[in-house]
């Protein structure tokens, strides 16, 4: 089974296991709110964890490691049971991590390559679903949902050129929300994110060799996240973790801007230049710390 969807449901299960009905429980009809308002803007500070990697035939390889800062933004609507679940959010950052990888001339040679990367990632979703499950001792909602998301990411290693990975996702997810008191309350939330219409731009125009840019499709994995935010009064802290993973791209031939291929000779054979983007994996964990306002 798939590792994504095996956390996925391990998770699932861990949240399913806090709405076991006992005869003691009543169906919760309130808010999780103390101020018994169902909508909340939030926005705060994110500080993250990023780790990505290529898979490559050693000695070649590309990786870029950090801590990055970033903000998120996030309204959305929760109530009881039956009740219509929605959630719009926005995540943003521009920093930089270190590449630790390899360059490769013309011959095929590969050679270490260390730099900094400057970065732009930017997550935009939109969410929906049903509260189907209520609790009241303590109150506590079960919600199902859906969506779609959308990701870009600017990658920019100094000295060398920019390439701009895009796709879309649809979430399947679940969500746990509890409160505990008047001042404490929190949720678990776990989703399968379903990943379509990734591509990569690559922008050799940023070379001085005189070479077009080039577009490639992206292959399609399966990603994950979960989080587990606490509220208090109107602090959020919110720890979580992200998994996502590229397939291999198409393989397109590279040419000058002009429209002539790029021939190189290897052992005195002349080739005509490609590029493909490898396969990879990202993962990520962090915390979101900001404020959150019921209305």
């Amino acid at each position: 089974m798939n590792k994504t969807v095996t956390r996925w449901l391990m998770i699932a299960g861990v949240i399913a296991s806090f709405y076991g009905k006992t005869e003691a429980q009543r169906p919760f009809t309130g808010s999780l709110f103390p101020s018994g308002k169902p909508h909340a803007l939030e926005g705060g500070f994110s500080l993250y964890r990023f780790d990505y990697k290529e898979k490559l035939a050693p000695p070649a390889k590309s990786t870029e490691r950090g801590w990055l800062r970033g903000f998120h933004v996030e309204v959305s609507r929760q109530g009881a049971n039956p009740s219509l679940f929605a959630r719009a959010a926005f995540d943003f950052t521009r920093a930089n991590t270190t590449y630790d990888g390899s360059a490769q001339d013309l011959s095929g040679n590969i050679s270490p390559y260390l730099g900094t990367t400057q970065n732009t990632l930017l997550n935009a979703a939109g969410d929906i679903g049903l509260t189907f499950l209520s609790l009241s001792n303590p109150p506590r909602v079960l919600t199902a949902y859906t969506g779609i998301g959308y990701r870009f990411w600017e990658r920019g290693v100094a000295g060398t050129y920019r390439e701009h990975y895009a796709w879309k996702y649809a979430p399947l997810g679940l969500r746990a929300d509890y409160r505990l008191s008047n001042d404490l309350s929190g949720a678990v939330d776990a989703s399968a994110r379903i990943m379509s219409g990734g591509s990569i731009d690559v922008f050799f125009s940023d070379l001085p060799n005189g070479w077009r840019d080039l577009h490639l499709t992206l292959g399609n994995r399966l990603g994950f996240r979960a989080e587990a935010p606490m509220y208090f009064r109107h602090w959020v802290f919110a720890p979580w973790y992200e998994y996502s993973a590229i397939a291999q791209s198409n393989e397109e031939g590279i040419f000058y801007q002009d429209g002539t291929p790029v021939i190189v000779y290897r052992n005195g054979i002349p080739y005509q230049l490609g590029a493909h983007e490898p396969s990879s994996t990202t993962h990520q964990f962090g915390l979101n710390v900001g404020a959150r306002v019921a209305f």
